[in-house]
């Protein structure tokens, strides 16, 4: 990863966290939906990186954000996950002429119908850790309902961030 490129992503990461604690903490619709567009600093790191060290990134990132919530671990746990689960994905939908190197997964670089599959699932994985951390099992028909709401909430906000600030790149 270049200068310019890590700048970039550190930029990245400070604008996604000051977003996500400060304006998006209490944002939320009918009570079941919250928006955790923070994940998408996770979603949008260029799918070279090794996946240790996106876990990392991503370890240090939910603990950060577990301290700003004065949580212990739930956003953690989700965000490593995600960050497990993100190569696997990648794989799985990745172009017949492969990726181009340190081409970072967004709306514009990858299509909409791709874009779409890879951060629905991915949001989706997220979300459904974080609540079944927080709930658990007792209260499963709330947390359903909760993950559902929360992935297509995140997955507008994150999909309307794309179309807004990133620049059209060629599309798949």
């Amino acid at each position: 990863m270049g200068a310019n490129k890590f700048i970039t992503q550190a930029i990245g990461f400070l604008v996604y966290l000051v977003l996500q604690v400060f304006f998006l903490h209490n944002i939320t619709l009918f009570n079941k939906a919250f928006c955790f567009v923070y994940i998408a600093f996770i979603l949008l790191i260029p799918v070279n990186l090794s996946t240790i060290l996106v876990m990392l990134i991503a370890f240090c990132f939910g603990m950060i954000t577990d301290f700003s919530y004065n949580i212990s671990g739930i956003h953690t746990a989700a965000c490593v996950l995600l960050a497990f689960v993100r190569k696997p994905v990648l794989d799985y939908l990745k172009p017949n002429i492969g990726y181009e190197s340190g081409v970072s997964p967004t709306l514009p670089a990858m299509g909409k119908a791709w874009f779409a599959k890879y951060s629905l699932f991915l949001i989706f994985i997220h979300h459904l850790a974080l609540f079944t951390i927080e709930a658990g099992v007792s209260q499963l028909f709330s947390t359903v309902v909760k993950i559902i709401s929360s992935t297509a909430f995140t997955f507008a906000i994150i999909y309307l961030f794309q179309v807004i600030f990133y620049k059209k790149q060629h599309s798949r």
